[in-house]
């Protein structure tokens, strides 16, 4: 899912408070509402424990018997700081960060059925760029090809990317190199994750 408002051009505090609640409906309560359709028949086979140690019962649920796997189509901004991004970065990770959730709830169904990946698409001149950007290209800036996204997708989506479950990964990463760092990612749970390391 890849559904996004984003509002440039003005300063935290400059943007108009309905360009944060436009952000944030769009960027966190569609998507999630598209991930809650999506795993409707699997929500009550989902295992959860509350602080308080009360456990939901799933007894009486089926576990899915396939794979789901959902796309995070998020962004660099939601790690880094850029000019006029106030409402779209922090409304971007705090979808990004609530499939982190999802990810460790779905993690202990037997057989695993649901992964969940992020990742950024890549600097691709879209239209929706150009509109942002004017006919102005950023200079020295190396636009990413416009297929890249699609393939990675494609890439993650497979079994072979399964070792990247719960992580953000940008789509312009080599994929052989990620493969080849398998082990990493298998050893260190924080490794490519949205977190707070000291």
């Amino acid at each position: 899912m890849s559904a996004a408002s984003l509002y440039q051009g003005q300063s935290t505090v400059e943007l108009h408070i309905q360009a944060f609640r436009d952000s944030f409906e769009t960027n966190v309560v569609g998507n999630l509402s598209l991930v809650q359709a999506f795993l409707a028949l699997e929500i009550p086979a989902i295992p959860f424990t509350a602080m308080d140690g009360k456990a939901k019962d799933t007894r009486i649920s089926q576990v899915p018997r396939r794979e789901k796997v959902i796309l995070d189509v998020s962004t660099c901004s939601v790690h880094l700081t850029m000019p006029g991004q106030a409402a779209y970065g922090p409304s971007k990770l705090a979808f990004t960060r609530a499939l982190t959730y999802l990810q460790r709830d779905v993690a202990s169904m037997e057989g695993a059925p649901i992964r969940i990946h992020s990742f950024h698409p890549g600097g691709v001149l879209t239209p929706g760029a150009r509109k942002a950007l004017g006919d102005e290209k950023i200079e020295g800036f190396v636009y990413d090809d416009e297929n890249l996204p699609g393939s990675f997708a494609v890439w993650l989506a497979s079994p072979a990317a399964a070792f990247l479950k719960g992580r953000f990964v940008w789509s312009n990463w080599d994929v052989e190199e990620m493969t080849a760092m398998k082990s990493k990612f298998e050893e260190d749970p924080d490794f490519c994750t949205i977190t707070l390391k000291m």
